[in-house]
């Protein structure tokens, strides 16, 4: 069955608990998953890959806007860009710990980090992990999953486990 015939079946209901509001499919709630990154290819393809997978998806372009959004909206994990055009995503822990503190946070970068780094970003932030851009559609599914339901992410030992496959990166940012 195809993803769009997935969603014409699915019935989602919103129940509105004072200024947030929770998606309701079926029996089980649907994950509400806030993607923050300045690069709009980067946000439909997100979008697109993660509602196929029954994600209710929000995109947002800024820090600032991020920021609004999480005062306003409830998320259940935030996917963020490490290095936004009004700052870095560590920011958002620093200056905005009490709206991130309740959900996982993963990390996605177009910047190798290299295993090092990735480790010292790991024992500073509390990222639930750090994805690599292109971003291998696969890895981010699974990923997200596992923050979702507390499992630690993949320990950070080789160069292979921070990039991405590029058999499975998305296709608009493979260039293709």
């Amino acid at each position: 069955m195809t993803s769009l015939a997935k969603a014409q079946r699915r019935t989602t209901i919103c129940l509105n608990r004072g200024n947030s509001s929770v998606a309701q499919q079926g029996s089980s709630v649907v994950k509400r998953v806030l993607v923050i990154d300045d690069d709009p290819a980067v946000q439909r393809r997100c979008r697109e890959v993660l509602e196929a997978e029954g994600f209710d998806v929000s995109c947002e372009g800024s820090l600032v806007s991020a920021r609004r959004f999480l005062r306003h909206s409830e998320a259940d994990l935030v996917l963020l860009d490490l290095f936004l055009p009004d700052g870095s995503g560590y920011e958002l822990f620093a200056r905005s710990q009490a709206m991130v503190a309740d959900r996982p946070v993963v990390g996605m970068t177009a910047v190798y980090l290299g295993t090092a780094n990735a480790q010292l970003i790991a024992s500073r932030y509390p990222f639930a992990a750090i994805l690599s851009k292109p971003l291998d559609e696969k890895a981010l599914v699974a990923t997200l999953h596992r923050a979702l339901n507390g499992e630690p992410a993949p320990p950070i030992t080789t160069a292979e486990t921070v990039l991405p496959d590029p058999e499975h990166a998305m296709p608009e940012l493979r260039g293709d």
